[in-house]
């Protein structure tokens, strides 16, 4: 696979994966009530605060993966930072498996966020894969040496 179609790939799931951290971020931010009992119904309590701290990550999240999008150089930093989010995230499901109502909530938000991560892992697989379309400074010579190689070469 070439370069061109894999960021084309990379970029667009950034996209899928940003506007999603949005509306998880929305959510829990404006909707509270809503997000506790049809998207994370774990336990019986319920702490807004919280609620809206998670929000906060989940925004700033959101809008960093955005940049990604369109800044190539941004990408591996920001899906190797969800991934390890993630990561954590899965881990903390794995823990309260069993404690969502209804009970296959649990095994099934733990089935997301395995694929979640598996999808992360692979993009940032291909984004560190790629090579940059930027030369490196050391590589691409300065216009200034090479004016005067060709001064030096027409002596």
């Amino acid at each position: 696979m070439s370069r061109e179609p894999a960021d084309r790939t990379v970029a667009r799931l950034l996209l899928v994966f940003a506007v999603y951290e949005l509306t998880t971020g929305l959510l829990l931010w404006a909707a509270p009530g809503y997000f506790f009992e049809h998207i994370g119904p774990y336990d019986a309590s319920r702490n807004e605060h919280y609620m809206a701290d998670n929000a906060g990550w989940y925004l700033a999240l959101a809008a960093a993966t955005l940049v990604a999008v369109r800044r190539p150089a941004w990408r591996a930093p920001i899906i190797a930072l969800a991934l390890f989010q993630n990561v954590l995230h899965l881990a903390s499901h794995l823990v309260d498996v069993g404690a969502s109502h209804p009970e296959w909530h649990g095994p099934f938000d733990s089935a997301l966020l395995v694929l979640t991560a598996l999808l992360l892992a692979w993009m940032l697989a291909r984004t560190r894969r790629a090579p940059s379309r930027r030369p490196s400074r050391s590589a691409a010579p300065s216009r200034r040496r090479d004016r005067a190689g060709r001064a030096a070469s027409a002596r």
